[in-house]
């Protein structure tokens, strides 16, 4: 009797093994299915250390700012070819300083997305809703400005919220005439244009 008992316990242990390892990869492939790794931005104190060491390096205040071009400034980081995220699905807006108002753009996630930091715990689900990720001047840890969503020395925004602070930052470039403000503002302007039939999926 205690024979047929163990039996049966290792023929079910087998079975559940055999169901587990079987169904083990088509399980995963549902979770991933429900997980969304699209446009998970970077570790920005990474970006915000690398911004230091090249002005440190150059001894200004200023962002790196070549012929007012987004991806032609951001190779003048030190440390690019460790951040192929920045050329894949970042914006950043030449022209500014560490000592201008902190609420400007200098940097922007260009898609929405669903991730509020690098190392988010636990990743996001498909039915979480969209937002835009922006990293302003003055890098904060959170949205200190009326409840603006948390980052990682960045902010998680509505789209109204995005278009309103990349236009407010634009205008500063131009009202300063900053070098090349006519390149940042062309480039970018057309971006946010493109953005308007869909902007908010």
């Amino acid at each position: 009797m205690n024979r047929r008992k163990v039996r049966k316990l290792l023929i079910a242990i087998v079975v559940i093994a055999a169901l587990f390892l079987t169904w083990r990869p088509v399980l995963r492939a549902c979770i991933d299915l429900l997980i969304d790794s699209e446009a998970q931005p970077l570790c920005h104190k990474q970006v915000d250390g690398d911004f230091h060491r090249w002005q440190t390096e150059h001894k200004t205040r200023d962002f790196p700012n070549t012929r007012g071009e987004s991806w032609a400034s951001m190779q003048d980081l030190p440390s690019i070819e460790y951040f192929p995220e920045l050329k894949s699905h970042y914006s950043y807006v030449p022209g500014l300083t560490r000592d201008d108002p902190g609420d400007l753009v200098l940097m922007y996630v260009n898609k929405p997305t669903r991730w509020t930091w690098h190392g988010q715990p636990p990743v996001p689900w498909v039915f979480t809703e969209k937002a835009w990720i922006l990293v302003p001047v003055d890098m904060k840890f959170s949205g200190s400005r009326d409840k603006l969503g948390p980052g990682e020395f960045s902010e998680r925004v509505s789209f109204d919220e995005f278009r309103r602070r990349l236009e407010k930052t634009l205008d500063f470039l131009k009202e300063k005439k900053r070098p090349h403000w006519e390149a940042v503002v062309k480039e970018h302007s057309e971006f946010l244009n493109r953005l308007k039939p869909g902007a908010k999926q």
